[in-house]
């Protein structure tokens, strides 16, 4: 797999600024901020580096959770929305709050981490298949609690 450098994605960061100062809850520009972070720094899970495309994963759902009433469940299906608020789509918002419970499971915070499991299964049932998906996910984290949070809600 080719290893991008950091100056390769000055382009993105550019971007991602242009469009979080049109737009400060821009879901796009909060999803490739998090994403470009958590590519740069994916050899240190552990370093503040990394830990920041934390913080862009967590003000886009606390965004979306403020945007849209009675979410995760009434919330926009389908593509992403191309009019306000933009940016937020049933497919980045599942994939993100997934993401977010890999990290708060890999910090030992697994309470948490079964909450966005969770919030992302009501987004995306099947969940992600990948090597480390949401099946392993779960069944690690009901191994760790004791119990299936998600059946509770």
């Amino acid at each position: 797999m080719r290893q991008w450098r950091e100056e390769e994605f000055s382009g993105v960061r550019s971007l991602i600024t242009f469009l979080l100062e049109a737009d400060p809850e821009n879901g796009a520009a909060l999803y490739y901020a998090g994403e470009a972070k958590r590519y740069l720094n994916r050899e240190n899970r552990g370093g503040i580096d990394f830990k920041r495309s934390m913080d862009d994963f967590f003000n886009y759902a606390d965004t979306e959770k403020r945007l849209f009433r009675n979410w995760p469940h009434d919330r926009p299906k389908g593509e992403c929305a191309k009019e306000p608020p933009y940016g937020y789509c049933a497919e980045r918002t599942a994939y993100i709050l997934f993401l977010l419970a890999l990290d708060l499971e890999r910090e030992g915070d697994y309470g948490n981490a079964f909450a966005y499991l969770c919030d992302s299964l009501v987004v995306r049932p099947d969940g992600f298949v990948q090597f480390n998906g949401t099946r392993e996910l779960k069944a690690r984290l009901t191994r760790l609690v004791g119990e299936d949070q998600c059946k509770k809600n």
